[in-house]
């Protein structure tokens, strides 16, 4: 009771702002701690979209048919499923990103799960354990930030998978220039090297499905797959909630 009555006082006083676009809305009850409508209004949630088919039967990118997937050649052997839920530089899950990413709302694992859940799990044989392993972040930054963003997506997918979150299995080793603002070559060889497993980390019979916020070029996501993989990892998957455009696509 006190504490609707507290966030009833605090929307009152700070009244609820969409964080996609910026516009007031007043949809969610105080009470649903768990309603995406206490971030993003309506008008945001239907405008966003998935990624159009068809798409790569093995990492989810949508092709043309009869063109090779962009992707793919990017990506180890290790990886042997992908998939992300929409275009990252779309408007929509473009600012809700840089809200969940930069803007300090971690809570926005909510809204992003609801889109990537659907997506998978993937097929994992029986004789494997299928684990989310969140893309670690620099021990500095992850201070200076106050969160991972990687990790709170995937403990989100983790509770409505029902799947266990390991973040005991690779860790970042040093800092790295933001991906963000580097291109191809430039990515790739800012991340390499930069990912090792924990030491005694045991992956043997693991199915590792990485878990980040976004993947562009696939440096981050083959960096730390090659880690893993070299420590004995069975298996390896990646899912995203958003997706970079390849060259040239629109």
């Amino acid at each position: 009771m006190l504490a609707a009555l507290a966030r009833s006082l605090l929307d009152f006083a700070l009244p609820r702002v969409c964080l996609a676009c910026d516009g007031g809305h007043g949809d969610a009850s105080p009470e649903a701690e768990d309603d995406p409508h206490r971030f993003v209004c309506d008008a945001c949630l239907e405008s966003l979209r998935p990624l159009p088919h068809p798409q790569c039967g093995r990492c989810g990118h949508p092709t043309r048919r009869g063109r090779p997937c962009p992707l793919c050649p990017h990506l180890p052997p290790a990886i042997t499923w992908g998939r992300s839920a929409l275009w990252a530089t779309d408007a929509g899950p473009r600012a809700l990103l840089h809200a969940f990413k930069y803007d300090g709302w971690p809570a926005l694992d909510a809204v992003l799960t609801d889109w990537v859940a659907p997506l998978g799990p993937p097929d994992v044989p029986a004789c494997r354990r299928g684990v989310l392993v969140p893309v670690p972040m620099a021990a500095v930054k992850q201070r200076e930030r106050g969160y991972n963003q990687a990790e709170r997506l995937a403990r989100a997918l983790g509770r409505r998978w029902k799947w266990p979150v390991r973040t005991d299995l690779v860790v970042k080793t040093r800092g790295t220039r933001a991906q963000a603002r580097l291109h191809g070559a430039e990515r790739a060889a800012n991340i390499q090297g930069c990912f090792a497993p924990v030491p005694g980390a045991r992956l043997h019979r693991l199915h590792c499905v990485l878990v980040d916020d976004v993947v562009t070029t696939g440096a981050t996501l083959a960096e730390c797959a090659t880690a893993l993989a070299g420590a004995g990892a069975d298996s390896i998957s990646f899912i995203t909630f958003g997706r970079a455009r390849a060259p040239g696509e629109r």
